[in-house]
């Protein structure tokens, strides 16, 4: 089963089971999200993953995936106190607002692209393109609540807020295999 959200973000759930003694189920996802949001996926620390590395992906490579798949935010909330937005632009200012963004990308990849003529290593030159790349991850857990709870929910921010809600949809519907 595979879910397609927002500005590329989406899931699938690779394997699903559930140990019959004891009703543990595990269920392991591969996502794909926003590197961005990257830091508070890690805060979840109940579930095992293992994500691509930028440091691995040759410069042109990472390149064309950013030129044709940019991570970008799904909507662009007005500045307020707080960790949430309560509003967000109206439909000609969030055009700007993702004409600007993907300025702001183009930018970053020309200047990978001329440190890649220095000769300087992938490992250094994809670190300034980062807030456009989309992460590969698989993710395994037994306990999901907890991100439900608060990831799949209005005041999450945006991008995870999406990536939960598709992975929580595909967890209820799937029927996991009775070991």
């Amino acid at each position: 089963m595979h879910l397609q959200g927002k500005n590329h973000i989406q899931a699938k759930i690779l394997l699903d089971s559930v140990y019959t003694a004891t009703g543990a189920r595990l269920t392991t996802f591969e996502i794909e999200y926003p590197r961005f949001i990257l830091a508070e996926f890690n805060t979840h620390r109940m579930l095992s993953r293992n994500s691509a590395s930028s440091r691995a992906i040759p410069i042109e490579k990472m390149h064309d995936l950013i030129r044709e798949r940019p991570a970008q935010p799904i909507e662009w909330g007005i500045n307020r106190a707080g960790m949430t937005a309560a509003a967000v632009l109206d439909p000609e200012t969030s055009n700007y607002a993702t004409q600007t963004w993907l300025e702001a990308r183009d930018s970053a990849l020309r200047y990978s692209d001329i440190l890649k003529q220095f000769n300087i290593h992938k490992q250094v030159a994809n670190r300034i393109t980062e807030p456009f790349q989309l992460m590969k991850t698989v993710v395994s857990a037994t306990e999901w609540a907890n991100l439900w709870y608060l990831r799949d929910h209005a005041d999450a921010q945006p991008e995870f807020r999406e990536l939960a809600h598709i992975m929580h949809e595909l967890y209820r519907s799937s029927q996991p295999r009775a070991l």
